[in-house]
């Protein structure tokens, strides 16, 4: 399954894929804005990322894709669904070269991931991003997600988001779960 934008393509993410993701996590400052804290992951800590989400299935919208420039074919970043670690809840999450930022890549990328897993049956998406990480809450609210609360960690305040499914029955609009 392959999902194609003006910009950009998105494709599940394969074994191959490791030395660009090696690469990606070896960036301090993507680390930073994807983990808040700027350690980077050594190849073997990618490969065990890598391989934990290859074993998930891709069932009901749970994908994580490599992202592409379409016209260019370079690699951008990853972008998918999966389950949240502490619920079970369905979270967007992200991470893109730094030749990507600032470009509305990320914004791009989250929009087709979103309408993908909704159009596959999800009816919520949460995200959350550092209070200090200006631009991925921007990317939250671009995607259409409205801020649901804050939380304090040990690296920062995470500013969580949520976006439910609307779904049409005839004439009538319903909104899910707020």
């Amino acid at each position: 399954m392959t999902i194609l934008t003006p910009r950009l393509q998105l494709r599940p993410l394969v074994a191959a894929d490791l030395d660009d993701l090696v690469e990606l996590y070896a960036d301090r400052e993507v680390m930073r804005g994807s983990s808040g804290v700027a350690t980077p992951r050594d190849r073997a800590a990618s490969e065990g990322w890598l391989t934990q989400t290859l074993a998930v299935p891709m069932t009901g919208g749970w994908a994580t894709f490599r992202v592409d420039d379409r016209s260019t074919g370079t690699f951008l970043g990853r972008c998918g669904l999966r389950r949240d670690d502490s619920s079970t809840d369905t979270e967007l999450a992200y991470a893109f070269a730094r030749h990507a930022w600032g470009r509305g890549i990320a914004t791009e990328a989250a929009t087709a991931v979103v309408r993908h897993g909704f159009a596959a049956g999800l009816t919520r998406v949460v995200a959350c991003a550092l209070a200090e990480n200006a631009a991925s809450l921007r990317v939250l609210e671009k995607v259409g997600m409205r801020r649901v609360r804050e939380e304090p960690t040990e690296v920062g305040v995470l500013v969580y988001h949520e976006m439910v499914a609307i779904r049409h029955s005839g004439r009538r609009t319903v909104q899910l779960d707020q």
